[in-house]
């Protein structure tokens, strides 16, 4: 998932360590794409999300 905060030119990546071990925005196509798209740069910050089933139900932790 991406949180993109076009007027503080600040996004977040929170993916799940469970499914990939990316360490870097330069890892991932959007960000890129998305500096182009609104011509600068973004300040990034990538969370670790760990997912939980209890009785059927996700919740996440977060970790930055």
């Amino acid at each position: 998932m991406f949180i993109v905060s076009s007027k503080e030119r600040r996004a977040w990546i929170l993916d799940s360590s469970s499914v990939r071990d990316i360490e870097n925005k330069d890892d991932y196509p959007l960000p890129s794409a998305i500096e182009s798209f609104f011509g600068c740069p973004f300040t990034w910050t990538m969370v670790r999300v760990c997912y939980q089933c209890y009785m059927g139900l996700f919740s996440c932790v977060l970790y930055n």
